[in-house]
């Protein structure tokens, strides 16, 4: 087995987080669509902040939707870039799939381009402050799910951006020289069903304690 001291450790997790923190500029869009209404909202990072405001409702509509921040979450806005160097990102999507329609039930399909998201995981969590249920555990791995209300009102989604543990695990199951068959190497250490700072951490303490 190869030898890793706890300097080396400490190099790869800082180099981790420092490419998660300066990687290129990216910008995404998030659609909705109820028949002949497809709104759209734009999110990501970049080097400056950019935020600009959404059109107002329309006297009659089926769909409508916002991207907020959760530091100006009474402002609805049409995109939100956010500067970079940080390690997690949090916006608030706002969507009414119900809109002037009748007392009925009715769905909105909100979807989005894989491809178009940068670096990190991003999930998307029902409610405003990222502790609500799953909706969609990884926006790479599924680009889109159902919005449905029998209202005239907003459902709020909170997308979420942080590092891909996976990468970080990865690189130090790799750097480590450890046989792949053995159980330390999955990813999701703990098996709790996440890939989460807790399996980094047990990847790391296993690391230390194994030099």
């Amino acid at each position: 087995m190869k030898k890793i001291t706890i300097n080396s450790i400490i190099c790869i997790i800082v180099s981790f987080l420092l490419s998660q923190s300066t990687f290129a500029d990216w910008t995404a869009g998030i659609n909705a669509n109820r028949d002949d209404n497809n709104p759209f909202v734009n999110f990501g990072v970049s080097d400056e902040i950019i935020k600009i405001p959404n059109a107002p409702e329309p006297p009659t509509f089926k769909c409508f939707m916002h991207i907020l921040s959760p530091e100006q979450d009474t402002e609805y806005f049409k995109t939100i870039i956010y500067k970079k160097g940080k390690l997690k990102y949090h916006w608030i999507l706002a969507v009414n799939p119900h809109g002037s329609t009748g007392p009925i039930t009715t769905t909105a399909n909100v979807f989005w381009d894989s491809n178009q998201l940068g670096p990190g995981k991003f999930s998307i969590i029902e409610g405003t402050d990222s502790e609500g249920s799953v909706i969609v555990s990884d926006m790479k791995s599924q680009s889109n799910f159902d919005a449905s209300t029998d209202k005239n009102k907003y459902l709020y989604y909170s997308i979420v951006n942080t590092p891909d543990l996976s990468d970080l695990i990865g690189s130090l199951r790799i750097l480590s020289g450890f046989n792949v068959k053995d159980s330390v190497f999955f990813v999701d250490l703990d098996k709790d069903g996440k890939t989460e700072l807790a399996d980094s951490i047990y990847m790391i303490r296993h690391l230390a304690m194994n030099p």
